[in-house]
């Protein structure tokens, strides 16, 4: 299910579902210890002797972000109980805080009662939590370790009416929750184990009139003891501020990529690590998630962040990863945890019975390509001097081994890859360009063997048959090559990162057949990532569901061909598709049913909205050199 609302700051990053309600919560990093983890936090009503949950069919939900802001706005609205009911959201520091309005749809006076259900699994396991009633506070706390979760109502009325605390999933209990449907809690005021909680708060509406209700969730390290008040959220100071100047192009496409800022920057924690995503629902499929740092990932977003001028968002990952990197490990593994220690892998430390470190060798030269980016930007040649040798030339020297077999871009198989082959020529020239800023005599050496990728790219990367890009290379060593012919949407970057001109005739072959075989020809339309994709594949008649990613790709590549203000038509409706494919609150997924457009796998996907805004930067930037 996507994330269609999602709020946060660096330390604390919440995320509401489709009928929202909040699915994930993570503090004090993003991207560790998920404290909801996919389960949820119930909103119930009860009005004139009835209860509802607001998820029910009861209820038509709507969601929007408040223009040029991240407060987001969840409708509820149900004909059958007379009621509009208007939450908006936001989190400030440490806090999550839902304001809600309530309207009586109905000619009389009305009370009505709102039901708040926790259900935390604190630092992602349910063993050990305790949940209570604190009454100075007149609060719910969740806690664990030093994780606490104060959580609060009140209206006009007053603060919290009824509670109670319980177990759940134990003994075929499902939770408080279900106490709430009968419009009474027990108030209990203690449990400990798998445990939820439940409170309601009471507003009374006039007839056809409004009453308004708070809601909040405050995170803290300490249990807030006799006499302490429910701490107020302070000023936020996260709010970092891009410079995008997109004019030319459509008030949509604008809006979105605007948006698309505000939403890459929740999920970026305050450390520096870029998350690639953070919707816990992939792990109904495999019981692990996206809510890890891809150097790939981050190298592609960050380079996008110093297009917009959040330099200092850019140079917190780029540092982030400088400790990952040493002499005794010059590359980078396939992805980590936001504290920089290794994430959850599928890769083997063994391949064809011999052992084999299973690195990503784009990961590596893309980082390279990215950092040279960021100085190019910022003008900082003395940051670069700082780390240019525990960070640069390790990376450096490692690339200098070419060719070797690595994993591709998509993690999947291992040979040499036409597209990671592409990247190590753009991380060695980005590298040679630092060596020669920094005074290191080796860059000759880093050229000479881009030269060589580069030679290799087009005498032996290149299908005879069709004078496009092959995939590349996937041989066992000691035996004869074995060419992958594959239609891949990667190979659309071969001709950028490698230095080719877009009229080069392997790079206009190559993107003709990609479009050609890869386009998906369904009501939805975008472009699948390869030929016979198995990623999410729901339907056998395309090449694979259309993503975000490889869409924005192909626009890049009629963008960079463009010669004409009438070429930049067709990349612009690849632009305004990915409107469409965002909703009413601008989230972007991963991939998307071919046929209902339903997101497939995980939203908000960060590398889709970087994509994105890339994409939007292009077209500007080549439309401006038309006019």
């Amino acid at each position: 299910m996507p994330r269609p609302l999602v709020f946060g700051n660096g330390r604390l990053l919440v995320q509401l579902d489709d009928k929202g309600r909040i699915r994930d919560f993570f503090w004090p990093q993003v991207g560790i210890r998920n404290h909801v983890g996919g389960h949820v936090h119930h909103l119930g009503v009860g009005v004139d002797g009835r209860f509802s949950w607001t998820e029910s069919s009861d209820w038509i939900v709507s969601q929007e972000y408040l223009k040029d802001s991240m407060v987001g706005v969840t409708r509820f609205h149900s004909t059958a109980l007379g009621l509009e009911i208007e939450a908006r959201d936001e989190v400030v520091a440490d806090t999550f805080h839902r304001a809600l309005t309530i309207k009586n749809l109905s000619s009389v006076e009305r009370q009505v009662e709102l039901f708040f259900s926790q259900d935390f699994r604190i630092a992602e396991s349910e063993i050990g939590d305790t949940a209570l009633y604190h009454p100075r506070l007149n609060a719910m706390v969740h806690f664990k370790w030093n994780y606490y979760f104060i959580c609060g109502g009140r209206s006009e009325l007053g603060g919290i009416h009824q509670k109670t605390v319980g177990l759940r999933g134990i003994g075929g209990l499902q939770g408080t929750w279900r106490d709430a449907e009968d419009g009474q809690l027990n108030g209990k005021p203690i449990e400990q184990g798998a445990v939820d909680s439940t409170f309601s708060v009471l507003v009374k509406c006039p007839p056809t009139g409004e009453a308004r209700a708070e809601y909040r969730i405050t995170c803290t390290h300490e249990m807030p003891f006799l006499g302490c008040r429910l701490p107020e959220p302070g000023a936020d100071s996260s709010a970092k501020a891009a410079v995008l100047d997109l004019s030319p192009l459509p008030p949509d496409v604008q809006a979105l990529a605007k948006r698309s800022i505000d939403i890459i920057l929740t999920q970026i924690d305050s450390g520096g690590g870029i998350l690639a995503a953070n919707d816990s629902d992939i792990m109904r499929s495999n019981r692990a998630n996206y809510s890890y740092v891809w150097p790939r990932d981050g190298a592609l977003v960050a380079a996008v962040l110093d297009r917009v001028r959040l330099h200092d968002v850019a140079r917190q990952y780029h540092e982030f990863t400088i400790p990952l990197i040493s002499d005794r490990q010059p590359f980078f593994l396939q992805k980590y945890n936001v504290d920089g220690t290794l994430g959850a892998t599928w890769h083997p430390w063994v391949f064809d019975g011999r052992p084999s470190i299973p690195f990503q060798q784009d990961e590596t030269a893309l980082t390279l390509w990215s950092v040279w980016r960021h100085v190019q930007a910022t003008g900082d040649y003395e940051w670069l001097s700082r780390y240019y040798k525990t960070f640069v030339k390790p990376m450096t020297s490692f690339l200098t081994i070419f060719p070797t077999m690595s994993y591709d871009l998509w993690e999947e198989r291992r040979g040499l890859h036409t597209f990671t082959v592409a990247t190590v020529v753009a991380g060695l020239i980005a590298a040679a360009e630092m060596a020669v800023k920094c005074g290191d005599e080796s860059s000759q050496a880093s050229l000479g063997v881009a030269s060589q990728a580069k030679a290799q790219l087009l005498n032996l990367h290149v299908d005879p048959q069709t004078g496009a890009f092959l995939r590349g290379d996937e041989s066992l060593p000691g035996l004869s090559t074995r060419w992958d012919r594959t239609t891949d949407a990667s190979l659309l970057l071969v001709g950028r990162f490698a230095g080719l001109a877009p009229d080069h005739p392997v790079v206009m072959a190559t993107n003709k057949r990609v479009e050609e075989e890869l386009w998906v020809h369904s009501a939805i339309g975008g472009l699948a990532r390869y030929s016979g994709d198995y990623y999410g594949r729901v339907i056998d008649a395309y090449p694979g569901n259309p993503w975000v990613i490889t869409t924005m790709w192909l626009a890049q590549e009629k963008i960079r061909a463009a010669r004409s203000l009438s070429d930049l038509d067709r990349p612009l409706e690849l632009l305004q598709w990915a409107v469409e494919r965002s909703g009413t609150t601008g989230v972007l997924g991963e991939q998307f049913h071919p046929d209902t457009g339903e997101v497939v796998t995980v939203s908000p996907l960060t590398w889709s909205h970087s994509e994105f805004i890339a994409t939007c930067l292009d077209w500007v930037e080549k439309h401006r050199d038309l006019v």
